[in-house]
């Protein structure tokens, strides 16, 4: 797998398991739950709801797809949530995972020889004391954040009551103050940049809005080495510069305030220019930020954006709810995205009454236009 589209692997079949598994997919990982007594627990199990026609099984109301090989699942694709007894060792030679995550929920955790782990590993559990190979700790059972540590301790990640969706949410949290963007964002990014060199989005877009400098160091971020295969846009960036519409530094900056608290400045910045930059386009926002659908951009902003993703409780669509905030911002009054008014399904998206926007980001406004 690439660091666009990563796996996870979760060992154990409880319910922070499965609902750990649940968040990392909506995050954009292909997970594999790992237990060698996978298949046994699947058909006796008390977190077992059964096997469905296809051969596989719910566990805890999550559908996964028992497969003796991780490598097989990984050629076929890695596009559901898997269940495998195959040895921990094997799995993660055949997957080379980015995350690790220890959902057996132990006290204490076992230590485990350095060539067993994942890049980066999650343990969590009840009173939890680290092994030394752990990268972070959620402790399921802390209400207030511990004493920080010293030395090269693990991390800790608290969370409130130990409530499987919880506990999944803050592993997920954990790994996106980690490593800055979770894959959903980098598959976005790496989307508007696809897009834009196909000529779906305006010129402007294949640079994001950002100069030479930055927008190398984004491109070797999200694919090492990627850079030294792209051409160089040599006097390219100014004139994708002087391309810009008027808007697109506005809303990226909108985007760029309502980031994550947790999330760094300058991933969110990257995020919120390949948002801004797709908004322009005259394809639903999802195709233009290279998703599979409305659903995986929702998620995209509910992790990244997420102040500015809950006030949309119309729940319309996102290029015409990001405009509206916009506009709300800037005391421009019903403004649409300039792409969408050709488009065959404008009607569907703005047939509704224009809600009135409540409690959208403020900023410096200008005076309304006219009536």
């Amino acid at each position: 797998m690439n660091r666009l589209h990563p796996c996870a692997v979760i060992r154990g079949t409880n319910a922070a398991a499965s609902a750990t598994a649940l968040r990392l997919a909506a995050a954009g990982y292909a997970v594999l739950l790992a237990d060698t007594a996978a298949f046994a627990v699947a058909r006796r199990g008390p977190s077992c709801d059964g096997t469905l026609s296809d051969g596989s099984v719910t566990l805890d109301g999550v559908a996964c797809r028992r497969v003796d090989s991780a490598a097989d699942w990984l050629r076929y694709g890695a596009h559901d949530i898997a269940l495998t007894a195959q040895a921990l060792e094997q799995v993660l030679a055949d997957l080379s995972p980015e995350v690790l995550v220890d959902a057996r929920m132990t006290r204490h955790g076992v230590a485990d020889s350095p060539r067993r782990l994942a890049p980066l590993r999650v343990e969590l559990g009840p009173g939890f004391a680290a092994a030394g190979n752990a990268g972070l700790v959620v402790e399921t059972t802390l209400d207030d954040p511990p004493e920080n540590l010293s030395g090269h301790s693990p991390a800790r990640e608290p969370v409130g009551a130990p409530q499987p969706a919880r506990i999944a949410a803050a592993v997920v949290d954990a790994l996106r103050r980690r490593l800055g963007l979770l894959p959903l964002a980098r598959a976005a990014i790496a989307g508007v940049l696809r897009n834009a060199e196909a000529g779906e989005l305006p010129l402007f877009a294949a640079t994001l809005g950002f100069d030479r400098l930055e927008f190398n160091a984004l491109v070797e971020t999200l694919q090492p080495g990627a850079r030294l295969s792209m051409p160089d846009l040599g006097e390219g960036y100014a004139l994708c510069a002087v391309q810009e519409p008027e808007l697109f530094d506005p809303l990226a900056r909108m985007l760029w305030e309502q980031r994550a608290p947790d999330l760094s400045e300058r991933r969110a910045r990257w995020l919120a220019h390949a948002v801004a930059a797709a908004s322009f386009g005259h394809r639903h926002l999802w195709q233009d930020l290279g998703l599979a659908g409305r659903a995986e951009t929702t998620a995209l902003l509910d992790l990244h954006f997420p102040a500015l993703a809950a006030r949309n409780t119309a729940d319309l669509k996102w290029k015409r709810y990001l405009f509206l905030a916009l506009g709300e911002r800037l005391g421009l009054d019903d403004l649409q995205p300039p792409g969408c008014a050709g488009c065959d399904s404008h009607s569907s998206c703005y047939g509704a009454a224009r809600p009135i926007p409540s409690g959208l980001p403020s900023g410096h406004r200008r005076p309304a236009r006219p009536a």
